[in-house]
């Protein structure tokens, strides 16, 4: 399993706040209305739901609770202001 590592990406005038999430799998990034802890839990949900997707997909006949994927997770802060979503269980 990988831990998923969420980034408060800086506003640019053109674009609203965003939050990337990425692992070794792949990554995510969403629009966001600010970059509370709830939102980078929010978006490393989004990028894990994403990975649940395409096992199943993948793997006809998987149950979305068979995928690794689909554990619970845990968050906390780094200190450069980036958080960190290990999964447990």
């Amino acid at each position: 399993m990988q831990a998923i590592i969420t980034k408060a990406l800086p506003w640019i005038q053109s674009r609203e706040m965003r939050i990337k999430a990425s692992c070794a799998r792949g990554s995510v990034t969403l629009g966001v209305s600010s970059f509370d802890e709830a939102n980078h839990i929010g978006v490393a949900g989004f990028l894990r739901d994403k990975f649940i997707e395409e096992d199943m997909k993948r793997y006809e006949g998987m149950k979305r609770e068979d995928s690794g994927w689909s554990k619970s997770f845990v968050t906390g802060s780094l200190p450069d202001g980036n958080y960190a979503h290990v999964f447990i269980n």
